[in-house]
């Protein structure tokens, strides 16, 4: 879930709405059934809020990663791709027991407007490193990418032991 996103603190296209529900929402998950959930980070500080948003039960756990649609932010933020993977192996390490997987990352060809297809080229292939120095599988993201996505796991598989894709 991206309960980190700020549509469930009311806010739409810059402009507040409705109060935040996250609470809410959580607790109506829970009313149903629902006993585990996983926050899937696109960045940085969505892990951090992922993270606190997990201390709410012990059954709550975060990814961390750059999702594919941030890639262009990420690197548009001045840092270089070390400075990225420095942070998030800081922040899989300082959140390590909340931590079940590195991403979300991958491949998204069909919302070039977020994140051009070069950008994303740049910042996917160091999660794979990130999940065999963590021994993490991958929480991967893959839409209208035409071999590239299967090029780069494939030249990568021997980095992580298992994953979940979605959007393929």
């Amino acid at each position: 879930t991206n309960l980190w996103d700020e549509q469930y603190q009311g806010i739409y296209h810059n402009h507040k709405y409705h109060e935040d529900d996250t609470d809410e929402v959580i607790n109506r998950a829970l009313s149903m059934g629902v006993n585990k959930m996983l926050f899937s980070a696109g960045c940085a500080s969505d892990t951090v809020t992922s993270y606190n948003l997990s201390l709410k039960s012990e059954n709550f756990y975060i990814t961390c990663g750059i999702h594919p649609c941030r890639a262009s932010e990420a690197l548009n933020a001045n840092q270089s791709i070390d400075a990225h993977i420095n942070e998030l192996t800081s922040l899989i390490t300082k959140y390590k027991s909340k931590v079940v997987a590195v991403g979300e990352c991958g491949l998204d060809y069909d919302r070039l407007h977020y994140s051009v297809k070069e950008d994303q080229l740049k910042i996917f292939p160091f999660h794979f490193d990130l999940a065999k120095q963590f021994n993490l599988p991958l929480y991967l993201h893959s839409r209208n990418t035409g071999d590239d996505f299967f090029s780069m796991i494939n030249s990568n598989r021997h980095k992580f032991t298992n994953g979940i894709i979605h959007s393929f």
